[in-house]
């Protein structure tokens, strides 16, 4: 499989192909992996690049947000195709 066919895949597709073997080893977040693994794909994470996630949330003044707490009730977005995104998601899982 080429790179370019590579970096169009979802961190869920490339997690597939590790299972299934045709790829060695990946890259991805922690969310996806446990979405995958919650979905029955057998991969598991043996490392990490940073001991704490390089994600930010960009949040208006007016909003008032100073702390986590602040954002119970609040709509969090991700661009389409941003990973990140799993995260919310396998956390409240």
């Amino acid at each position: 499989m080429s790179a370019g066919e590579l970096a169009s895949k979802t961190m869920h597709e490339l997690q597939a192909l590790i299972a299934a073997g045709t790829i060695t080893l990946g890259m991805g977040d922690t969310g996806a992996l446990v979405i995958s693994r919650a979905q029955g794909i057998k991969v598991k994470a043996v490392g990490m690049v940073y001991g704490k996630a390089p994600y930010v949330l960009w949040i208006r003044k007016d909003v008032g947000v100073t702390q986590p707490k602040d954002l119970e009730g609040k709509t969090i977005g991700s661009a389409a195709g941003i990973q990140t995104g799993t995260t919310p998601k396998a956390q409240t899982a």
